[in-house]
Parts: structure tokens; C-alpha cells; sequence
């Protein structure tokens, strides 16, 4: 089945079924997190494995291992063999995003669709980015490879944010306009 990828730093993945966490340790969570971030595009592993574990000599043991409990956490949450998820090419590694919704990718893609839109249905999209957006992406220490889209997402959210709250004040609806304004807090 499909699963929602929750890229906030706190909980990358939670089975919808359950609603428990994936059992999957912190470092597996940080693969997770920067394989997410590929968008499905193959990444080497050597690369991946200098990025994530840049001061470590065993980072390709160390990337192989976290790669097995990874593989076996997604797979025990999407009923598929993790290796389906985790998608090995020779020394290429890509994850299957059409088993995953990202909500990062969501927030992006929502954004860019309230540009182009009517009031009113503009609105709604900038109450679903509020709904969506849980915090900086892989959290506000986050990793140096996640920290271009974590400062473009952070910014155009916040940018976002100030409107929804100026639109409900225009049109008369404080208690929303205050909701607003409190996401931006």
C-alpha cells in the first residue's frame, strides 16, 4: 500500500494502518529522509554514504547496514519485500516514491497551485499547506543536505502563512485570521 512520508524530523514515516512509527532506528530514518529528497532520482551509494556519515572510515559498512534496516522497516510497514522500496542498480540506489506520499513534496506543490488560482480556491489550498506543514524539514538541525529545500520550504510557508491570515482579516473572519497569524508564531 501507499504510505504518507512525513518529513518534519519527528516521524518520517507512520503506518496508516497502525498508527504506530515504522521500527526504524534514527540513522535509517535519515537514509530515509535523504533518499526522499533524491525525488526518486538514482543516488550513488558511496555518495550517500560520505553525506551521512561524512567523518566516519566505515561509512560504507555503516551505509550498507542502516540500508538493510531500512529496507526491512519499510518493507514490514508496506507488506512489500524492501528491496521493491529500496530499489538497487548496480552502484545506484533509488526509492520508490509511487509507494510514498511526501509532504514536503505536497507543501511544494501546493504552493505553486495557489499562484495560479482564484481567491477563493486559493484559500483552501493555503489552509491544506497549514494543515500539512508540521515544521522545517528533518527538523531545525537538520542535516546539511537537507538544508537547501528546508530554507526554501521554510520561507515561501512563511511567506505564505502571512496571507491566509491578512485574507480571513479582509473578508471578515478573525477567529481564522488569528489562526493564521498563530502558525507564524
Amino acid at each position: 500500500g501507499e504510505q504518507r512520508a512525513l518529513a518534519d524530523g519527528r516521524s518520517l514515516l507512520e503506518s496508516e494502518e497502525e498508527g504506530t512509527p515504522a521500527p526504524l532506528s534514527p540513522m535509517a530514518l535519515s537514509l530515509l529522509a535523504y533518499l526522499l529528497l533524491q525525488r526518486g532520482k538514482p543516488s550513488a551509494g558511496e555518495t550517500i554514504a560520505a553525506d551521512l556519515w561524512p567523518e566516519s572510515r566505515a561509512s560504507g559498512k555503516s551505509f550498507h547496514k542502516t540500508l538493510g534496516r531500512l529496507r526491512d522497516g519499510l518493507g514490514s510497514v508496506l507488506g512489500v519485500p524492501g528491496r521493491d522500496i529500496v530499489r538497487r542498480s548496480g552502484a545506484l540506489y533509488t526509492l520508490d516514491l509511487t509507494r510514498l506520499r511526501v509532504d514536503a513534496f505536497e507543501v511544494e506543490e501546493l504552493l505553486a497551485e495557489a499562484e495560479g488560482t482564484d481567491e477563493t480556491a486559493r484559500d483552501v489550498l493555503w489552509w491544506r499547506v497549514v494543515e500539512l506543514y508540521q515544521g522545517d524539514l528533518c527538523g531545525t538541525d537538520g542535516p546539511e543536505w537537507a538544508l537547501d529545500l528546508r530554507v526554501r520550504l521554510h520561507d515561501a510557508v512563511t511567506r505564505m502563512l502571512r496571507k491566509p491570515s491578512r485574507w480571513e482579516e479582509d473578508h471578515g473572519t478573525l477567529r481564522a485570521a488569528i489562526a493564521a497569524a498563530e502558525r507564524l508564531a
